[in-house]
């Protein structure tokens, strides 16, 4: 885990730590969005979203921080070009 170097106790976290964490995350993990965000994104409403995961019918990578979800940027695409439907031509 990062921490910022401050004279503040050890059981106060520094105020921009989880600025550096988040940071660290997105150049670590790529880009990533909340549950609503990605089903804005895949033109789905949240619950389904949020059913795919559950049910496991229809795979997306995400990863579960504590109660929140997010979605990489990098899967979702996978995802839309996975279901990509050509002409045939």
């Amino acid at each position: 885990m990062l921490t910022a170097s401050t004279s503040q106790s050890p059981d106060q976290p520094a105020k921009h730590q989880s600025a550096a964490v988040n940071a660290a995350t997105v150049v670590a993990f790529g880009a990533t969005m909340p549950n609503d965000e990605a089903a804005r994104y895949l033109g789905v409403s949240p619950a389904t979203l949020a059913t795919w995961r559950s049910t496991r019918d229809v795979e997306i990578n995400f990863c579960r921080i504590g109660r929140r979800v997010v979605y990489r940027r990098v899967d979702l695409d996978k995802f839309l070009a996975d279901h990509l439907v050509g002409t045939g031509a």
